[in-house]
């Protein structure tokens, strides 16, 4: 019988090199001590990927999407920073970046949230371990980037004025995209109405929908781009949205001359954001998508100037002659424009018509609401010939007097206050048309109704947008 050698015999038992013994340690014989070293530490690095991994599990199980909408304005809420913001997916709070010493990495460690989104890439971050997600897992949390950062294709928006698909929230309540209501946090329905009305210019919301990365370096036209698209959005987690990031923004840059608590006329308004948006489009991005849009000629005493809008009087109206009730007056809106003294040189591709209601002239001494021109004015939304120019009503925002059996519904109540004037007890909705199915929907403040085209007349309107028939 022929014996094995000894020490051949220790070399085949022997573990080759990188095979471990069963405690898991690396066996040294025979095995070269850098090898050992480089080997420990693939063993060390193995081990912290398979705990991240059982950490980014458990995490993710504790986001709360029902307290998500990353409407607000993007600031840090402890330094009230507005750069390099993150937002918590456990508590919908924002705070500044994720380094040590940071406001995102003290909240990670004092209330144990974990997972953030960079609202700058929209990519998700585990602190205080502060790892970026990878793209497999980030899978999951598809709905939340969308909810943060809606994206059309050109082919979904070709189809917004062809398709109007129902979508679902959390609640698996249905919406219509494009047709949702707004948040009012006490006084901003003007600007509420404003922007719902240019999320229906098919020109300027197809412009803000479509690859809105080209508007990382403007900061008008960025947070509109946004908030229009989270208009048309069928990925929002409730039925409702608030524009209180731009609003914000507007109130800083304008000194509050608009805000969220300040009620003010929606022309001024649209007349504000047409000029900066056009400024910043202009300057930022080398388009004049605005004023190819709303920018009219005329010629006003043999002079030649542009337009962003026509402002039409009403005729007076007086409901009380001699203590009788009179008649509410009516007139057509084709008269009223026809009435003017100029001259359309050139017409715009949607035209916006402001009726001036409010004189405080005509108001009466103990008579509520008399400085508000109360005449019905008459349109056919189907059909409004301008100039040779035929268009079709896309737009019809109206006002409505605040009294103490018409409180107006809020997130924070506005009640009845006798001291208020005029211009303070208004309240403002929208009338927007459906033109997949050419149906019209009424949005005021978180309410959002059906109504029928033919009563639009009745309602008092103020500012109207029609676009061309083309």
């Amino acid at each position: 019988m022929n014996r094995i050698p000894f020490s051949k015999r220790v070399k085949l038992s022997a573990p080759t090199v990188g095979e471990r013994s069963d405690t898991g340690t690396i066996n040294s014989h025979d095995t070269d001590p850098d090898d050992i070293e480089e080997q420990e530490h693939q063993l060390v690095h193995k081990q912290r990927i398979e705990q991240r991994k059982r950490n980014t599990v458990v995490y993710l199980e504790t986001i709360d999407r029902k307290v998500l909408d990353f409407d607000s304005e993007k600031v840090c809420s402890v330094s009230l920073s507005d750069s390099n913001i993150y937002g918590c997916l456990r508590c919908n709070r924002y705070f500044r970046g994720r380094s040590r010493g940071s406001e995102c990495f003290a909240h990670s460690i004092n209330e144990e949230h974990h997972v953030f989104i960079s609202f700058n890439t929209f990519k998700f971050y585990i602190l205080p371990e502060n790892y970026e997600l990878d793209s497999e897992t980030s899978k999951s949390l598809k709905d939340i980037r969308f909810l943060a950062n809606p994206t059309f294709t050109k082919k979904q928006i070709d189809l917004l004025d062809k398709v109007s698909p129902t979508a679902s929230d959390l609640n698996k309540q249905k919406y219509n995209p494009g047709f949702i209501g707004m948040v009012n946090f006490g006084a901003n329905d003007y600007a509420n109405a404003v922007f719902q009305s240019l999320a229906h210019i098919s020109i300027v919301r197809n412009y803000f929908l479509q690859d809105p990365d080209r508007f990382k370096g403007t900061d008008l036209v960025r947070r509109v781009s946004l908030l229009l698209r989270k208009l048309w959005s069928p990925y929002l987690f409730k039925p409702h949205i608030s524009a209180h990031e731009v609003i914000q923004y507007i109130s800083n840059v304008t000194n509050k001359k608009f805000s969220i608590q300040k009620e003010c006329h929606p022309k001024d308004f649209l007349l504000w954001l047409l000029n900066h948006m056009h400024s910043e489009c202009v300057s930022e991005l080398e388009d004049k998508v605005i004023s190819k849009t709303f920018r009219g000629k005329l010629k006003l005493n043999s002079k030649k100037v542009n337009f962003w809008l026509i402002s039409l009087s009403l005729p007076s109206a007086t409901l009380f002659k001699d203590g009788v009730e009179s008649e509410v007056p009516q007139v057509k809106l084709e008269s009223l424009i026809k009435q003017k003294s100029f001259q359309f040189l050139k017409m715009p591709n949607a035209l916006i018509i402001s009726i001036n209601r409010i004189d405080s002239t005509n108001k009466l001494a103990g008579v509520n609401n008399s400085g508000i021109n109360p005449a019905i004015v008459k349109f056919n939304p189907d059909r409004l010939v301008v100039n040779g120019e035929n268009y079709k009503l896309s737009s019809n925002i109206c006002m409505e007097i605040d009294s103490e059996d018409n409180i107006v519904s809020t997130t924070n109540d506005k009640w009845f206050d006798k001291s208020k004037n005029i211009e303070e007890k208004l309240h403002y909705k929208v009338q927007l048309l459906d033109k997949a199915y050419d149906k019209w929907f009424e949005m005021k403040d978180l309410k959002v109704r059906f109504i029928d085209k033919e009563l639009l007349f009745l309602s008092s309107s103020c500012l109207q947008i029609w676009e061309k028939v083309t």
